[in-house]
């Protein structure tokens, strides 16, 4: 659905969840192409446009993430999250994938002890001729099989982990490598291991399959 017909509902305490975007300030070509990139059917998604970085279209399952999710809002008509540390990255991977021309990236952290992953693809120039804008699709993913929170805030509070060995546990238990937490989240891969290793310690497990068990024992 398109930003122009639709606005972002409300927050139930009345406070707006977004501005009402218009296709013709953002440089829209052809609103049909974008709800074909960003279909309703998909992921929770949207599309910005550089300059400005600007959101110009968001598909169904993102305005029922949002309505539902006290994550983000739109701020003359940018897209910001409430946790300023992640805004302070998505800005910089913004900026970092125009600047560079990159054809992909992506940002993950723990929001509210919840996985949330975005991923950001170009879409080549050629797709939207005449415009003088570039455009870029922003997919948004969190799991609702991430790790229970109640078992991860009972397994950081047993063992004395810090808020940053949470974050990386929580981001581990979906799946990634401590390669791709480090990378993902901005963090070096250097620290993000020595968080892993510290959280073996603590926990008194010598690998990290240990540690998968041991978390899968208190969710039974």
């Amino acid at each position: 659905m398109n930003l122009a017909s639709r606005t972002l509902m409300d927050r139930p305490n009345g406070s707006a969840v977004a501005e009402r975007v218009s296709p013709a300030e953002s440089g829209v070509a052809d609103a049909a192409l974008f709800a074909y990139l960003c279909p309703d059917w998909a992921e929770p998604a949207l599309i910005v446009a550089e300059p400005g970085f600007s959101v110009i279209h968001a598909n169904a399952p993102f305005h029922a993430l949002f309505a539902q999710a006290d994550l983000a809002r739109l701020t003359g008509g940018r897209l910001r999250f409430g946790p300023k540390g992640f805004d302070r990255r998505f800005g910089a991977m913004l900026e970092r994938v125009f600047s560079l021309d990159l054809d992909r990236a992506h940002l993950s952290a723990m929001i509210d002890d919840r996985p949330l992953t975005l991923i950001l693809r170009m879409i080549p120039p050629g797709l939207i001729p005449g415009t003088g804008a570039r455009y870029a699709r922003i997919e948004l993913r969190q799991p609702d099989q991430g790790p229970p929170r109640a078992a991860l805030v009972s397994l950081a509070e047993t063992f004395g982990l810090s808020s940053e060995e949470r974050r990386v546990l929580g981001l581990f238990l979906t799946g990634q490598s401590v390669e791709e937490i480090g990378k993902s989240t901005g963090q070096p891969v250097a620290d993000t291991r020595q968080a892993m290793k510290s959280i073996l310690a603590k926990t008194g497990c010598q690998r990290q399959a240990q540690l998968a068990l041991l978390f899968a024992g208190l969710t039974r």
